[in-house]
């Protein structure tokens, strides 16, 4: 998976706790299919957080009772299976004598029917990188039938923006580019949200479902191929006209059962990936880069370029995926101010687990969180000069709640950025988002703009930051974060922690080493205990 290494933990504890909430409570493994993973062949079996067991287990799984397969891992994909045809799983937790310490609950699945397929050259596409083959594309789109798979083979095919439907998978080979055109009459001005506000916008080069209704269903995209949305030959055009918002690589909105497989995204207009509204979504072994040119490392000269946004979106599970990125290498959302609080959507239940984050801001919740933002676990991810590991931004304005966060299981590297209004420490929770010198002095009123972050978790987790601060973290005076909780953190920064407006802040087993500055900065806070 383009040269990812996946950052090894021995915790077998990780693979103790489900997936999604709703299984049967009393299996130690909660074993589950990855949403949306199921085909005529294959499925994606889930039943941990990422990382591995150590050297003395592993983790059987077995098909209609017998054994297929063993694993470190806490995910597996069985392929080759027949279609139309039923399952059971179990996956069981043994050691080296082979015996059984847990066993998960059986899993009873079935495969999809077995799929026709449309190529798009069957209906005119040229696949030269000059001819617009946007017609014979849709065309093919348009002509899928239930659970069809639209195949794009081998070649360089510009086009403009496509809308695709439920019940279908496009499937990209290797050696495959969909290349975003850049004539701006080839993207449509459609409904959609951006930065937390519904509105117009140019078309994504992928897109799927409406805002209001008729949403996509059970749609996957796979493959070992290229979709290119050509981002730095639009941003300017669409800024310049100003029609609407710019448009992403991909935008999926009101989806269900969606997966993205194998597949890299390159460099779009604003925002790379944009989950809108959805339900039940894997990305698994996908490369999302809006930073730089793979091929020459230039910089694309994009801005907004978010890898990954989860936007009022709910289960949604991402493993074994890099993302590097020209902003948040990954941005979980919920709606802006006023519009945000109309729409009332939250995201909840977001896992990311054995990633691999590199350049751009980190992991990050908020600015736009109006709807709330519950239940988000990061485990077993390695950032590479990403200016933090997790920020929880959440500006008066905005209103709602950030709670239940958990990153665990992290390395961080970082000797590129200087801390700013945007982004102030490795670990950041910032209620004065954008502003570049606040006044802590003045107060709001406590009413339905004030946001309120709290409960939150940061455990085993390395960090070597040059410049700023290691922590950064940062309340209201009428509303300050609570309940903040750090276990087994080493951080090595320029400054140590910068903490204000604080209310339940536990450090324990917590190395704070900074270069130059205070190890510890405490203004106005209560509750604070360090290594007890």
């Amino acid at each position: 998976m383009k040269g990812i290494h996946i950052l090894v933990f021995i915790l077998i504890l990780n693979s103790l706790i489900p997936v999604f909430a709703g299984e049967p409570t009393h299996y130690a493994i909660r074993l589950s299919t990855a949403p949306g993973s199921t085909t005529s062949q294959s499925v994606s079996l889930l039943w941990g957080e990422g990382g591995k067991t150590d050297d003395d287990h592993h983790y059987s799984i077995y098909c209609n009772g017998k054994l297929l397969d063993t694993t470190a891992m806490t995910y597996y994909d069985v392929k080759n299976l027949p279609s139309d045809s039923s399952y059971h799983f179990q996956v069981k937790l043994q050691n080296k004598k082979n015996k059984v310490i847990y066993n998960s609950n059986l899993l009873y699945v079935r495969t999809s029917l077995s799929p026709k397929y449309f190529n798009i050259k069957d209906f005119g596409a040229v696949g030269d990188g000059k001819s617009l083959d946007t017609k014979a594309i849709q065309q093919a789109i348009d002509a899928c039938n239930k659970q069809g798979i639209v195949v794009v083979p081998k070649g360089v095919y510009l086009t403009g923006a496509l809308f695709f439907k439920s019940y279908m998978t496009l499937y990209i080979e290797e050696g495959a580019i969909l290349k975003g055109s850049s004539d701006l009459a080839h993207y449509p001005i459609v409904r959609s949200r951006f930065e937390g506000i519904e509105g117009s916008q140019y078309a994504s080069l992928i897109n799927g479902g409406t805002l209001l209704s008729g949403g996509i269903q059970e749609f996957s995209i796979r493959g070992k191929g290229i979709i290119d949305a050509n981002g730095e030959n639009l941003i300017n055009q669409q800024k310049k006209e100003g029609l609407g918002y710019r448009g992403r690589i991909l935008s999926l909105m009101n989806g269900e059962n969606i997966c993205l497989e194998g597949v890299t995204f390159l460099q779009s207009p604003a925002w790379g990936v944009h989950f809108i509204y959805c339900m039940g979504v894997t990305i698994k072994d996908v490369y999302i880069n809006t930073r730089f040119d793979p091929e020459t490392g230039r910089k694309y000269k994009i801005h907004n370029g978010d890898g990954l946004t989860i936007d009022s979106s709910k289960d949604i599970v991402v493993y074994n995926t890099t993302i590097s990125s020209q902003d948040d290498n990954v941005s979980i959302k919920s709606g802006r101010d006023n519009d945000g609080r109309r729409v009332a959507k939250s995201t909840d239940n977001v896992k990311l687990f054995d990633c691999k984050f590199l350049g751009g801001f980190g992991v990050v919740v908020g600015s736009e969180m109006a709807g709330n933002v519950r239940n988000v676990l990061v485990n077993n991810c390695f950032y590479e000069n990403t200016a933090c590991v997790s920020q929880l931004k959440a500006p008066w304005g905005r209103g709602g709640v950030i709670e239940n966060i958990t990153f665990k299981n992290i390395v961080h590297t970082d000797s590129i950025h200087h801390d700013n209004m945007w982004f102030r420490g490795a670990i950041c929770i910032d209620q004065y988002y954008g502003i570049e010198n606040p006044d802590y002095t003045v107060r709001k009123e406590v009413d339905e703009n004030m946001p309120t972050i709290r409960d939150a978790w940061y455990e085993n987790i390395t960090i070597s930051k040059k410049y700023g601060f290691g922590m950064y973290l940062c309340g209201r005076p009428e509303n300050y974060v609570k309940n903040i909780y750090f276990r087994n953190v080493e951080i090595h920064s320029e400054n140590g922690i910068y903490g204000r407006h604080l209310d339940g802040i536990h450090l324990k087993q917590t190395k704070i080493i900074p270069i130059t500055g205070e190890t510890f900065e405490w203004v106005q806070t209560q509750n604070i205990q360090i290594n007890q």
